[in-house]
């Protein structure tokens, strides 16, 4: 009997046991669900007709990983009336935490619509100067971020008296600092082992890992509204996330990480009476970052284009601007090294007497910034064509600028040397009736600094001037005629000028020029 007994007691106890551990475990595949339940009931407590619902969630306890699907918050009478995030999914490594590390294997946040609204609070009285909360509106809550001062309230005169004009009270407060001193130190004990008292647990640094984020179609719209008295801009517009994704991200840095961004940006912003509107603009940066934390080096692709932006009576367009670039940060931030490519296509100004452009900018620069600032040398390789200027009488026209450029300057940069060939093409520049046209203009092995400018060839190729009322602009992609034009009402002059400079001959200071 006393056997059966036990085995039956075994059996009920390992029973209950199976219960409990299945309850636990229903429990766990269950606890989004029933977090969300309890986020639900409060945010129903914050607005009438306020709810938080969710298409699909899953949840794996024992792989960690969380994910909900069509997550909607309804908030009507506020912002957009609703906030939408098509899926967020989360997997992280929780035996991590007890190493000091927090491990996200992957991140996922697709689909979120958001609107967020910035507007003034109470005006309150807080240490004799009246302020403003400034009020964060997103998804129907209102979350007070700062507070920013209207004007400034007289105190009286008795009750700003500093303690500079009153001995009486320096010299009762200077006792009692030195007594409060000596107390200290007569009650302070000493420790023969410092270390020994300290949390050996505090020294442990915490490790971050980031092993894949990825953030896609995501649309946020802001409204920041303020009154003019507190001289703060406001705005509007609207921020699409096509992409960001980012790989292999660790405080550790024992891995480059990837960054992959595609952002769009449109807005319009009022500000000290200037109205800026900046239509949408795209912004790509594709490209590795090498040691993010402590000494960053780039590696990759940045673009911008689409762009647009208009300054009251001011215009700026660019269709498109491209940067290949390998830079790096070394040496505690004081040597700065790039290699790198930058184009800028179709650019544009627009003022209310000018106008300016170039269909195609291209540097190509090479350079290091050395010991903390102290040393400057740049390699740069420009090429610009299609230059036009429009003022009020000017106009001027550039078919094509190269330029081979070594620049170098030391200590306090106040004597910077410049070496390298220019050349331009093309140029058709005009002044109320007066007409210029130049073939080309070359420069060719320049040495120039604040001591001696020294050049080898300088050419200059067909130039004519000429004076032609009602004189329209040329072509700067066709090459100017060779011989001058018939004009019985105006004057031209044309001549080709070529000179060689050389060594200063022996026994001279001068250089020889040749024409």
């Amino acid at each position: 009997m006393t056997n059966s007994r036990v085995k039956i007691w075994l059996r009920r106890i390992l029973i209950l046991l199976a219960f409990v551990f299945a309850f636990i475990l229903v429990l766990l595949y269950l606890a989004p669900g029933i977090a969300l339940l309890g986020a639900n009931h409060w945010y129903q407590k914050q607005g009438e007709g306020y709810s938080l619902t969710a298409k699909d969630w899953t949840f794996a306890p024992f792989r960690t990983e969380l994910e909900f699907t069509g997550l909607v918050l309804e908030h009507p009478g506020s912002g957009s009336g609703e906030t939408r995030i098509e899926r967020v999914h989360l997997d992280f490594d929780p035996w991590a935490l007890f190493s000091h590390q927090v491990d996200v294997r992957s991140l996922v946040l697709d689909g979120l619509k958001l609107q967020a609204d910035v507007s003034e609070g109470e005006e309150k009285t807080i240490d004799q100067t009246d302020v403003k909360d400034i009020l964060l509106k997103i998804a129907g809550l209102n979350l007070p971020v700062t507070q920013l001062p209207i004007k400034q309230v007289t105190v009286p005169a008795e009750e700003n008296i500093s303690e500079a004009d009153d001995p009486a009270a320096n010299a009762v407060s200077d006792s009692s600092v030195s007594d409060k001193t000596v107390a200290n130190k007569e009650t302070t004990p000493t420790s023969a082992n410092p270390a020994a008292a300290a949390d050996p647990g505090e020294d442990i640094p915490w490790l971050v890992r980031v092993q894949s984020l990825s953030i896609t179609a995501n649309d946020l719209n802001w409204n920041v509204q303020l009154a003019q008295t507190l001289d703060v801009a406001s705005s509007s517009g609207r921020l699409s996330i096509n992409q960001i994704n980012v790989r292999d991200f660790s405080t550790a840095e024992t891995d480059p990480v990837d960054i992959d961004i595609n952002l769009q940006l449109s807005t319009e912003i009022r500000a000290a009476g200037a109205d800026i509107d900046v239509k949408p603009m795209t912004f790509s940066l594709r490209g590795s970052l090498d040691h993010p934390l402590t000494a960053p080096s780039w590696q990759g692709d940045i673009g911008l284009s689409g762009t647009d932006v208009k300054a009251n009576n001011i215009r700026v367009r660019l269709s498109e601007l491209s940067i290949s670039l390998d830079a790096a940060l070394n040496d505690a931030f004081s040597q700065l090294t790039f290699d790198g490519e930058v184009t800028f296509a179709d650019a544009g100004a627009d003022m209310p007497e000018m106008n300016a452009g170039f269909s195609k900018l291209v540097l190509e620069l090479d350079g290091s910034l050395l010991n903390n600032l102290k040393e400057l040398t740049l390699n740069s390789g420009i090429q610009l064509n299609d230059v036009r200027v429009n003022a009020a009488g000017l106009r001027s026209q550039l078919a094509e600028l190269t330029t081979q450029l070594h620049t170098s300057a030391t200590d306090d940069f106040a004597a910077p040397q410049v070496a390298g060939d220019i050349q331009l093409r093309g140029i058709d520049a005009g002044y109320q009736q007066y007409q210029a046209t130049l073939d080309e203009l070359s420069l060719s092995g320049l040495d120039a600094g604040l001591q001696q400018q020294r050049l080898q060839n300088l050419l200059l190729r067909n130039l004519r001037v000429s004076s032609q009322p009602g004189w329209q602009s040329a072509n700067p992609a066709a090459t100017p005629a060779t011989t001058p034009a018939e004009d019985g009402q105006g004057g031209n002059a044309e001549n080709d000028i070529s000179a060689a400079v050389t060594e200063p001959a022996a026994g001279t200071t001068e250089p020889a020029v040749e024409l």
